[in-house]
C-alpha cells in the first residue's frame, strides 16, 4: 500500500485533498495509512482524519472509544494508533462483528441500500462495544451515518466525515485570518 503511494506520479500525489491556503486533507484509507509519507511528499501540512477525529473525541472527555469502519480501517493499526497517540483507548468489535460491519458497508451501503436489519446488526454491534467499555463510537467509514446517528445509538458518536470536513475548513479559516 505504502509502496503504491510513494510509486504514484508526483502530480497524481500533490492533488490529492489540497485545501486553499497550504492544507492537505486526505480522503480515502490509503491516504489515511500513508499520512506521513503523503505530507512528505507534497511539503505542506496533512490535517489527519485521525488526528481530527481524537481531537473531537478528547473534547467530550471520553477516554475509550469504538472503532466501526471497513475491515481494512478496524484491523490495521493505522487509525487505531493515530487516535491512541492521542490518549484514547481503541476498541474494535470481535471478529463476527467485524465481518457483518464490512460486509454490510462493502455490500449494500457502497451500493445505495439501506436495510432496518443492517441498521440493527450496527445497532447490536455498539452494544456489544458498550458492554466491552466503550464510552463513544468512531464511525470510521462515510457510509454508516446511512445507518447510524445518535439516535441510534446508547453513546455518542462521531462521525469521522463530518469532523474531518469541520476541521478542515476551521483551518482554512484560521490561516486566512493570519495572512
Amino acid at each position: 500500500m505504502s509502496g503504491a503511494w510513494t510509486a504514484a506520479p508526483p502530480a497524481e500525489r500533490s492533488s490529492c485533498g489540497t485545501w486553499p491556503r497550504g492544507w492537505q486533507a486526505g480522503r480515502c484509507d490509503d491516504e489515511r495509512a500513508a499520512g506521513d509519507q503523503v505530507q512528505a511528499a507534497v511539503g505542506i501540512p496533512l490535517l489527519h482524519l485521525g488526528d481530527a477525529t481524537a481531537q473531537a473525541v478528547s473534547r467530550t472527555g471520553l477516554a475509550t472509544v469504538g472503532l466501526l469502519g471497513t475491515a481494512f480501517t478496524m484491523e490495521q493499526d493505522f487509525y487505531r494508533d493515530r487516535l491512541t497517540s492521542h490518549g484514547l483507548q481503541v476498541l474494535v468489535p470481535p471478529a463476527d462483528d467485524r465481518a457483518e460491519v464490512h460486509r454490510i458497508i462493502c455490500e449494500e451501503l457502497c451500493l445505495g441500500v439501506v436495510r432496518e436489519e443492517s441498521r440493527q446488526a450496527y445497532r447490536d454491534a455498539i452494544v456489544r462495544l458498550v458492554q466491552a467499555g466503550t464510552e463513544g463510537v468512531v464511525l470510521g467509514c462515510t457510509e454508516i451515518e446511512l445507518l447510524i446517528s445518535d439516535t441510534e445509538s446508547p453513546v455518542p458518536v462521531f462521525p469521522t466525515t463530518r469532523l474531518h470536513v469541520e476541521a478542515a475548513v476551521d483551518a482554512s479559516l484560521a490561516t486566512r485570518s493570519n495572512v
